[in-house]
């Protein structure tokens, strides 16, 4: 890990960190279970890279999952990134797919909430889901020295205005374009429409799927959702995938950055939503904290149904188990 980009990062995984907290002020535990609904994720993860990891791989210490329950759990450490399928019920099947990217500033994934949470509320309404366990930065193995580190660059990050690189986002992208072939290689047995095969991201994550959904054509999804990312301006093309941004007035973050991204995807001529929420802070994912930025979900929902993403009768064939 770079510690220079240490300000640009440490916020993001408070945030997620706050998320997988058992309780305010006592220090992170394993998360150990039991759990059906963590342990039908793990085993049903699919290995992006079957015959390995491509490049260098980072020294990295073991792989470790923490919170107080799998609706918060987090995983860090990630050195071998993977796709689990949330599929929807065959009759509420609707052909649409959403590949989901958790935040955690490239330091954690924050796989409870923004991620499985996010996946099976989809799923409920007839969307197929992916979720991504995409490669992060070591980090110290100890929890206390992780969190200190945290504490260290928290001060320094709100300084800052976030407007860098991640350390790692060349790794998030990577395996967010691994992830999309893999969906669109797979489609007909998850009963998935390759035409319509979107993504969406939280904080980090929607970097990733900013940078998926700017990037080349060949890995670019249908439509893009991001949640909480940067809204610094971006160079987009004039074929971008529409998009639907959502960020909330008090998030410390990307709150006071302005509306870049959103009026560079205007200015482009491609369609896109903007969602300004007064309340939610930084990293609200499926929590439901009584503000506005709780009907994000729903609002989602509606724009992709409104794009015509959830038209039954463009749907795939039959899903089949992965």
């Amino acid at each position: 890990m770079r510690l220079s980009l240490a300000p640009i990062i440490v916020l993001a995984a408070w945030a997620a960190l706050a998320v997988a907290r058992p309780a305010a002020g006592q220090p992170l535990v394993a998360f150990t279970g039991p759990d059906a609904q963590l342990a039908q994720f793990r085993s049903g993860a699919v290995l992006l890279y079957p015959a390995g990891v491509p490049g260098a791989p980072r020294p990295m210490p073991p792989e470790h999952w923490f919170g107080a329950d799998a609706a918060s759990v987090s995983v860090r450490n990630v050195g071998v990134p993977s796709l689990t399928p949330v599929l929807p019920a065959p009759g509420r099947r609707t052909g649409a797919a959403v590949l989901v990217i958790p935040g955690g500033a490239n330091m954690l994934l924050s796989i409870g909430n923004e991620g499985t949470a996010v996946a099976r509320w989809l799923a409920d309404r007839g969307v197929a889901a992916f979720v991504l366990k995409y490669r992060t930065v070591p980090t110290p193995a100890d929890d206390r020295a992780f969190a200190a580190l945290l504490q260290q660059g928290l001060a320094v990050f709100l300084a800052q205005n976030a407007e860098g690189r991640l350390d790692g986002e060349e790794l998030s992208l990577a395996d967010a374009q691994a992830a999309m072939r893999l969906i669109a290689q797979r489609a007909e047995a998850w009963g998935v429409d390759r035409r319509r095969i979107g993504v969406v991201g939280f904080s980090a994550g929607a970097i990733a799927a900013r940078n998926l959904a700017l990037g080349p054509a060949d890995t670019r999804p249908a439509f893009a959702g991001l949640l909480y990312g940067q809204m610094t301006a971006r160079p987009v093309p004039a074929d971008a995938p529409p998009a639907f941004l959502a960020v909330a007035a008090d998030d410390a973050l990307f709150g006071a950055q302005g509306f870049g991204l959103a009026q560079a995807w205007q200015a482009a001529g491609r369609p896109m939503e903007l969602h300004f929420y007064d309340k939610g802070s930084h990293g609200f994912g499926m929590k439901r904290q009584g503000s506005s930025s709780d009907l994000w979900p729903d609002e989602f929902l509606g724009w992709m149904r409104g794009r015509g993403l959830l038209d039954t009768k463009r749907q795939a064939g039959p899903a089949a188990t992965p």
